[in-house]
């Protein structure tokens, strides 16, 4: 989802033959525009086209800077589906047709990858060893470019050969929204945030053991996992005490 919501816009901004959006414009076909380029159902100057773009990185930017309170609260899991909403309702309305839905349905679009961007690699490294962390997470970023390299093939076939193809590129993206819905039951939530925050020992441990292979360690990684907890609750309180003092040290002086 996010790789390929980030992309699936710029596979539809195609030209015809003279190279110019505007010959493009009303479904003319004199331009040799392909049938399914954007610009034959809205007239974007290069100006809308990019902030259209840009709207995306925006509002993720934005977004991603306000995650990690719902995270930490309502936890993971939860964020991670109750964030397709805005994938969803974000690419129904960037497949409108209309240019302001367009600009709407991107910046939607644009939370949900603002979110995703931070809420996923918290989960898949909380939820995976040590050991297998690099490989879990790398994983993930490779999951991302490929859907940045699907949105433009997609893109090629629909604008191409498609009357309105572009609006199918775009509705594309609900897809793997659909699917996440469908098997949302495998997702699970992160043990650390279970022993955490609701301090539920006993569901921290079925999740490791759904996760683990090998089910011989799970009572010792559970134990391993309250011990870093408790040490990094004194090391934020030891480091607030140390800005406090500087602070009012400074506020003497």
């Amino acid at each position: 989802m996010f790789g390929y919501s980030l992309a699936c816009l710029n596979a539809c901004l195609v030209f015809g033959n003279k190279n110019s959006a505007s010959a493009c414009f009303d479904g003319d076909d004199d331009g040799g525009c392909p049938p399914g380029t954007i610009y034959d159902d809205l007239d974007l100057s290069t100006w809308n086209a990019s902030v259209a773009t840009s709207l995306t990185i925006l509002s993720a930017g934005i977004s991603s800077s306000f995650t990690v309170n719902p995270v930490e609260t309502y936890g993971r899991r939860f964020v991670v589906l109750y964030n397709n909403c805005f994938y969803l309702f974000g690419a129904a309305l960037a497949a409108s047709g209309n240019i302001y839905l367009l600009f709407l349905g991107r910046f939607i679009t644009g939370i949900g990858v603002g979110v995703t961007s931070t809420v996923i690699p918290i989960l898949l490294s909380e939820i995976t060893l040590s050991e297998h962390r690099g490989t879990i997470t790398t994983m993930h970023t490779v999951g991302i470019v490929s859907g940045i390299f699907c949105a433009p093939v997609v893109g090629y076939f629909f604008v191409t050969y498609v009357n309105h193809g572009w609006q199918f590129v775009q509705a594309f993206s609900c897809i793997p929204v659909l699917l996440m819905t469908l098997f949302s039951a495998y997702v699970v939530e992160s043990p650390k945030w279970l022993l955490f925050v609701k301090k539920d020992r006993i569901k921290a441990k079925e999740i490791l053991l759904l996760l683990r292979v090998d089910t011989s360690q799970i009572d010792e990684e559970v134990s391993y996992m309250e011990i870093y907890l408790y040490l990094y609750m004194q090391y934020i309180y030891v480091y607030s005490c140390i800005v406090l003092s500087i602070g009012l040290y400074g506020i003497d002086r």
